[in-house]
């Protein structure tokens, strides 16, 4: 594989992107049509968790706290792609290693959003819409 390609995928910002595509696709195709949250639903929650700005959050930019937690999310994923970039890690351990800064950004972010663990919240009840916070 070139070696242009691998640091695409060793990326923090590609493990974003993708993480929320998935995210969105797996919210849309599991969106509950009853009071029950679907195992679909479930699974989008755990994606959730690497995903600092999910579906609710785009109601959440009318709040302040919001657009700075936009700034903070910038500085980190531009710190830790930066520091990633430094070492030289195998493509799977790039990956655990980007998914782990991410269910940490996403924590920092729901603080700042003032949204503390919304997005714990919307793992365990299988993203359904009734307990988004």
């Amino acid at each position: 594989m070139n070696n242009w390609r691998l640091s695409i995928y060793k990326s923090i910002w590609f493990c974003w992107l993708l993480t929320t595509l998935i995210y969105v696709v797996l919210a849309f195709l599991g969106y509950p049509k009853t009071e029950i949250a679907t195992p679909l639903g479930y699974v989008a929650g755990f994606v959730g968790l690497f995903v600092p700005y999910g579906l609710a959050s785009l109601i959440l930019f009318a709040n302040p706290f919001t657009w700075i937690s936009l700034l903070v999310f910038l500085i980190l994923m531009f710190c830790a792609d930066r520091e990633l970039k430094r070492k030289s890690y195998s493509l799977v351990t790039a990956i655990l290693i980007n998914l782990l800064l991410l269910l940490i950004i996403t924590i920092i972010i729901d603080w700042f959003r003032q949204t503390p663990l919304a997005s714990w919240t919307v793992f365990l009840h299988g993203a359904h819409p009734r307990y988004w916070p």
